[in-house]
Parts: C-alpha cells; sequence; structure tokens
C-alpha cells in the first residue's frame, strides 16, 4: 500500500511540474511584442523620453499590461520633457496593432523651452570668504538665460557639496534650494542658499605600526596641526609614501566624526613592503648581444630609511658590477644622497677598456619638474683605443638635468625627454687630463593621425680638450648602433687615425626622426632615417642610415627589430638591429 502511495505522489508531483512548464511556455508566446515610435524628438529629448517610458524599460507581458504602460506613457513623457525644461509639451498617442506586433506611437511637440531668468546663490558661513567658493559661482552649469535642465541644476548643488566636503565644511548645508517655474511665462527662478557653517582644520598626524621610525615618517609630512582641511592634503600625503617604495599599503583616514571641537585627526596606518628586493632579467640586444642581469635591494638598512643596492650586468661585450648607497634628506621622495661603485669592462670593436667609478651624488627633484645630478666622480680607468693605451685618474665634479613628460610612460602619444650634462676637470684636482664636456640629448614623440607616431631624438656633445687620446675611451665621443645611427655597428663611427681605426672625438652630433604606424593590436611598422657621427671638428662628414622594421608592445615594453641601410658606406651594407626598452 505504502509503494502504490509513493508512486502516486511521484506521477502528481511530474504532472504538476509538466502543466507548469507549459503554463509558462503558453505565458512567454503570449507575451506582447512592442514598438515604441517617438516623432518631434531628437537627441538628448529623446535619449530622455525613452529612459523614463516604461514601455521600454518595462516590457509588458501581456495584453493587460501593455494598455496600462501605454495609458501611463504621456503622463511619463511630461516629466522627462519638463526635466530638460519643456513643460508645455502636445502629446498625441496612438496604439495600433501590427500582425503579431503593437505599435504604440507618439507624435510629440516638446513646445517652448523654459528659461533661467533669475539664478540667486546666497552664501553664508565661513566658505562665504572663500575664494574656491567664489571661483565656483562662475563654473556652476546654471546660468541666466539657460534652457532650465534639472540634471544641471542638481549638479550644481554636487559642486558646492562636493566643494565643501573637499574643503573641510563638514556641516554644510542647503537652507534653501528651490525651482520655482512660471508655464505661461515660460520662465525660472533658481534659488540656492547655502550654509557652509565653520571651516574645520588638520588635527594631529598619528602613525600606526612601521618598521620605519617615526621622525622618519615625519618627513613626508607636509600638514600642520591647525592647517585648515583640504583633502588635497591628505591625498598628497598618501601619494608620497606610496610612491616611496617603502610600504605595501597606505591608508590614511581623517574622519569628521572623530574632530576634537574642529580639528580633525589624521590617522595613518602602514603595511611595510619586505625589507629585501630581488630582480632578475634576460635580453638581447645587436649592440650588447645576449644579456643578462641580477639585482638586490634593502629597503631599509636602519630605520632611518637609509637604502642599498647591487646590480651584475653581463652581456657579450661588457660586465659591470655595481653598489650603491642611498641617504634621504629632508624631503625623502625628492632629495636624496647617494654613494656609488662601479666596476666596469667592456669589449668592443672600437675599444677595450676596465674602470673603477666612485661616485657621491645629490639628486633632487625640483618644483620646475627637472630632476637635478650633482656629483663629485672619482674614475680610473685602463684603456685600450685603436692599439693605444691609456692609464687615466681623474676627479671631476659633474652636474645634469633631466626631464621627462608623456601622456602615457608605457605607450606615449606624445611626450619629450630632454637631458643634459656638464662634467669637467683640472690637473687642480689631481687628474692626468684637463677637459670640459657638455651634452644635450632630446627626443620628441607627437600624434600623427589616428595610428601613426613621429618619433625624432637627437644627441650633441662636444669636449674642450687639448688632445681627445689623453682622454679614456668613456670620455670620448663614438657613434653607430641601435640607439644612433642605425646602419653601423656599436660604436663603429668616429675619427679614424692614420691606419683607419677609430679613435673617438671631441663632438658628437646625432640626429633621427622615424615614422610609426600601428598595424593591429600590438604591433607596428615604423620607416626611420638617421644621420650622425663623431666629430673632431664641426664640419666633419655625417653618415647616414634608413630603414624600416617592426615594433611590439610587449607585457615588461617595446620590442624593436629594424633593417636598416648604411648609406655612406660603399655597397650600402644592410644590417639588423634588435633592442627593447622605454619609448622614453
Amino acid at each position: 500500500m505504502m509503494r502504490n502511495d509513493t508512486q502516486a505522489v511521484r506521477a502528481l508531483t511530474a504532472a504538476l511540474v509538466w502543466a507548469g512548464l507549459l503554463l509558462w511556455s503558453l505565458g512567454a508566446l503570449a507575451q506582447p511584442r512592442v514598438e515604441v515610435r517617438l516623432e518631434g524628438l531628437e537627441g538628448e529629448l529623446a535619449d530622455n523620453v525613452r529612459a523614463y517610458l516604461s514601455l521600454i524599460q518595462s516590457p509588458p507581458d501581456s495584453e493587460a499590461h501593455l494598455r496600462r504602460l501605454y495609458r501611463q506613457a504621456p503622463g511619463e513623457i511630461e516629466q522627462a520633457l519638463a526635466a530638460l525644461g519643456h513643460y508645455r509639451p502636445r502629446i498625441e498617442p496612438a496604439l495600433n496593432r501590427d500582425g503579431e506586433a503593437w505599435v504604440a506611437e507618439f507624435r510629440i511637440d516638446p513646445g517652448p523651452p523654459v528659461r533661467v531668468t533669475r539664478f540667486a546663490l546666497t552664501l553664508s558661513g565661513a566658505g562665504a570668504e572663500d575664494p574656491a567658493f567664489r571661483d565656483l559661482r562662475g563654473r556652476l552649469p546654471v546660468k541666466e538665460g539657460d534652457v532650465l535642465h534639472h540634471g544641471r541644476y542638481a549638479e550644481a548643488k554636487r559642486s558646492l557639496q562636493n566643494l565643501a566636503l573637499a574643503r573641510g565644511y563638514f556641516d554644510a548645508r542647503f537652507t534653501r534650494s528651490e525651482v520655482r517655474v512660471k508655464r505661461g511665462a515660460d520662465s525660472a527662478e533658481v534659488i540656492l542658499d547655502y550654509d557652509t557653517g565653520p571651516r574645520y582644520r588638520f588635527g594631529a598626524v598619528r602613525f600606526g605600526d612601521s618598521a620605519l621610525e617615526e621622525s622618519f615618517l615625519r618627513r613626508f609630512v607636509t600638514i600642520e596641526p591647525g592647517d585648515p582641511y583640504l583633502v588635497d592634503r591628505v591625498t598628497a600625503l598618501q601619494t608620497a609614501l606610496v610612491n616611496s617604495d617603502y610600504f605595501a599599503e597606505v591608508n590614511i583616514s581623517a574622519p569628521p566624526e572623530e574632530a576634537e571641537g574642529l580639528e580633525v585627526p589624521v590617522r595613518v596606518e602602514l603595511v611595510d613592503r619586505k625589507r629585501h628586493k630581488y630582480s632578475f632579467g634576460l635580453g638581447y640586444g645587436t649592440d650588447t648581444g645576449p644579456r643578462a642581469s641580477a639585482g638586490w635591494e634593502s629597503r631599509r638598512i636602519r630605520r632611518n630609511g637609509e637604502r642599498a643596492n647591487a646590480q651584475l650586468e653581463l652581456s657579450a661585450i661588457r660586465y659591470a658590477l655595481t653598489a650603491g648607497y642611498e641617504i634621504p634628506l629632508a624631503k625623502p621622495l625628492s632629495d636624496r644622497l647617494l654613494f656609488q661603485a662601479s666596476l666596469r669592462d667592456e669589449s668592443t670593436d672600437t675599444a677595450e677598456s676596465t674602470s673603477l667609478l666612485l661616485s657621491a651624488r645629490r639628486v633632487e627633484s625640483l618644483e620646475s619638474g627637472w630632476l637635478r645630478d650633482l656629483s663629485l666622480n672619482f674614475l680610473e680607468e685602463y684603456s685600450t683605443v685603436a692599439g693605444e693605451e691609456v692609464d687615466a685618474r681623474l676627479l671631476y665634479p659633474a652636474v645634469g638635468w633631466t626631464r621627462v613628460d608623456a601622456d602615457d610612460r608605457m605607450r606615449p602619444r606624445r611626450g619629450r625627454r630632454l637631458g643634459l650634462e656638464v662634467k669637467g676637470s683640472d690637473p687642480a684636482l689631481g687628474s692626468d687630463a684637463r677637459f670640459l664636456q657638455g651634452r644635450v640629448d632630446a627626443k620628441f614623440i607627437e600624434p600623427l593621425g589616428a595610428g601613426g607616431r613621429v618619433l625624432a631624438r637627437g644627441n650633441l656633445g662636444a669636449t674642450l680638450v687639448e688632445d681627445v687620446e689623453s682622454l679614456p675611451a668613456s670620455l670620448r665621443f663614438f657613434a653607430g648602433g641601435d640607439q644612433s645611427v642605425r646602419g653601423y655597428g656599436y660604436n663603429e663611427l668616429g675619427p679614424e687615425n692614420g691606419a683607419g681605426e677609430v679613435i673617438g672625438g671631441r663632438f658628437l652630433l646625432v640626429g633621427s626622426v622615424e615614422y610609426e604606424h600601428r598595424i593591429t593590436g600590438n604591433w607596428s611598422a615604423a620607416a626611420f632615417y638617421d644621420v650622425g657621427n663623431a666629430l673632431d671638428n664641426w664640419d666633419g662628414e655625417l653618415k647616414q642610415g634608413v630603414g624600416a622594421g617592426v615594433r611590439w608592445q610587449s607585457p615588461v615594453g617595446p620590442i624593436r627589430v629594424d633593417l636598416a641601410v648604411a648609406v655612406s658606406e660603399p655597397g650600402t651594407p644592410l644590417r639588423l638591429h634588435f633592442n627593447m626598452g622605454p619609448d622614453l
């Protein structure tokens, strides 16, 4: 008996499920199809009406539902048009059957627009004397003579509220906000009375736990207790701490509800980065051949923010080992001392050299946007150029300025990079040679058309020295290679001795112009013209190279492959160039 009851229950359940599916299917088949047509409107008016119409936003599920939505449509159209300043529209609705579909047609004359004849904004409280509110008044999107637009009216109110919050007027409120519409006159008055209340001030800045001592952390702070509250100051502090690379997370809060009187405390919670950082890299360049690098950095040698680093670079033509120690100064993000030691060995077709360079540098980011690098350098270098040996010890000061501006550092459409450097020495400093050398490097990128860019670069250098052969190889000018004049080997261009061997020059003059056009995705094609040389005098011969190549914007930066022709060489030989690195 129980078995029969169970079978009956199962059969009844199955029947109910099938019945439900059948009813759902019939309902879906019965759902009316509706086309809504608006005549007489265009642009923003038409878009707003469509956004208001339930016939469009909530399609009907039955004919009765359709007719109900159709009856309320004229009222929705009136609301949509009133929001944009049209208070006296004429609407002619019609609902007709067209085969299996319904057509809801609305012929609409929006009528004359209502214009703002008076806009009155009254400020009271401490903000009435704040220049920021006076400046905002002239930029509000509601003006006398404009068509009344309720969206812009709401935007004007939000602008006032946002400015109040950004500048510490946390008690601000509207004591009056009215839009008075005179339908018969097609005019409106907009009245806003805004009481900003008092302006809050910053209280004490309190730091959470960190491996770095608080006295060092406070070097990042530009907020003093009692300063008027300004959200940009809080944002600037957060940006500075994030950019310092000491912290994995930076959370700053200045909650008005914790104010003591009118002073808002600033709380800074930090999560330190790992103390040690390791890096490894592999690459290839036509100038260098295969290359590899390994690096180490300690972000915290001491609790006062001092750091240390070391870098090893290996390639087919050189190895270099560099170690450095960094001491942040009063403005840690923009002003620091660097002590560096670099051991380098390089062997090219032009020269061989082994050098030790010791440097003490002060690197400072200036308010103008330039990075200034002041240094005192000791160089001991043994080099062989064209069979001639030079063993030099030089103590020389140097100063350099660098500036980079770009709309996108990874793939700029427009940008520039400028670099200037001056250095020199004298036997009075204990050096083996007297020289003064200056160099200017520039690169510009400008968009051309929808998918094109023009890249132009130039390198200019000059050395005042009695005999260029008294200088080690690293202080002479050479040209040719991936980043110089393409079509020629790395550093193979320059003045020659009687045997036709390149010895390097006093002067450097190189220019390049390139057009790059995106083909698809991250792939581009390029054509270029390079010209230049290292010279002993300015009227020397300039070598030319032309060619074409492809570019791939890889996840780690642009990769370039070029085929260049050495126009100035007999037989115009071809050379393949491969390199990677940022555009600026």
